[in-house]
């Protein structure tokens, strides 16, 4: 279709209302008009054309010189055009149709690239709106401030307005009733590790594997009194296992006093530890011999393994023993004792 014109009337008002047309055309018309929803045009032409085509998309045959056209088909400006096919006969131009008002525009909303639009087709596309020029197939996915030869902008984009005053603050609402419980949702993705939280409380006290005592002042006494007791630690363990026993300390040594050895070994009692001093089950630890001066420190470190019952309670004793010497010693010192329930890979 034809864009939309404004042409002289002066000939299609001549046909129209039966006037006389000038000896030029070949073409005459009898009835341009809108009748029972239908174009209706008739006419005659003279010459040798068998067809009459109108504004270039419709035909119609031609009888004993005279034609005639009924379509379904308003002109958008109310004009036609005419024309004949295959032999003499001229063209009509600017035919005015009676009874047709020319048709506004179709406001389709906003423009999507999937549709096709035809002619007065009004579409908004970023602020502006846009009318279709033509009917035609090929404008489709054309955006119209892109592709002005199948558009042509109707109203542009107004500019921003200035703020409003701002309103005052509407009174509150009631509550409104708690809705119904929702289905319970997909669980999510697993999130981020969080940070690390601070240090918890200190929970209670586990079983016993581990227990240690110190001790000081302990006087170990001259060659007469061979063997004495240090300390001793008595444990219940939870678990059966193996007990690594560990003592550590010094002795002040008193003028011309002798320590042998410090001894570690397990029983009822000193006696039955150190019974007949049978050193075959014990930690011994060999110092130098000989009187040492007075107030002299000797260090010493001392360890031994026993196997332990859930449940049964095991003492272990430290013990000094000195053979010669007019002196004693006092010793300072701890001793420890672990329980290992599992052994290595």
């Amino acid at each position: 279709m034809r864009p939309s014109r404004l042409k002289p009337i002066t000939l299609a008002a001549a046909a129209l209302f039966g006037v006389a047309a000038p000896a030029s055309a070949a073409i005459t018309i009898n009835k341009a008009e809108i009748s029972g929803g239908k174009l209706v045009v008739t006419g005659s032409r003279t010459g040798t054309a068998p067809n009459i085509e109108l504004d270039g998309e419709f035909t119609t045959g031609v009888a004993a010189g005279k034609f005639a056209f009924s379509l379904t088909y308003l002109p958008s400006d109310c004009i036609v055009d005419l024309k004949a096919v295959g032999g003499t006969g001229g063209t009509l131009n600017g035919v005015v149709v009676a009874n047709c008002g020319p048709h506004g525009v179709n406001p389709q909303g906003a423009w999507l690239n999937t549709k096709t639009y035809i002619e007065n087709d009004l579409v908004t596309d970023f602020g502006s709106s846009w009318r279709a020029k033509a009917n035609t197939n090929v404008n489709r996915a054309k955006r119209p401030a892109a592709n002005l030869a199948f558009w042509e902008k109707f109203a542009a984009k107004g500019e921003r307005g200035p703020h409003g005053i701002q309103g005052s603050t509407g009174a509150t609402g009631g509550t409104g009733t708690a809705g119904a419980t929702g289905a319970t949702g997909s669980p999510g993705a697993t999130g981020a590790a969080g940070a690390t939280g601070a240090a918890g409380a200190i929970g209670p006290a586990g079983p016993a594997l581990y227990k240690r005592i110190g001790f000081q002042s302990i006087t170990v006494g001259a060659a007469i009194d061979p063997v004495v007791q240090i300390t001793s630690l008595t444990i219940t363990p939870p678990v059966n296992g193996m007990a690594i026993l560990r003592g550590r300390g010094w002795c002040n040594m008193q003028g011309g006093a002798n320590i042998n050895s410090v001894l570690l070994s397990v029983g009822q009692s000193l006696e039955t530890a150190f019974d007949g001093f049978d050193l075959r089950n014990m930690g011994v630890l060999s110092l130098p011999g000989g009187s040492v001066a007075a107030n002299h420190q000797l260090a010493w470190t001392t360890e031994t393994e026993f196997g332990v019952e859930a449940g049964v309670s095991t003492t272990f004793f430290l013990a000094g023993k000195s053979e010669v010497g007019p002196g004693g010693a006092t010793c300072f010192g701890s001793l420890s004792a672990e329980v290992f329930t599992d052994t290595l890979p």
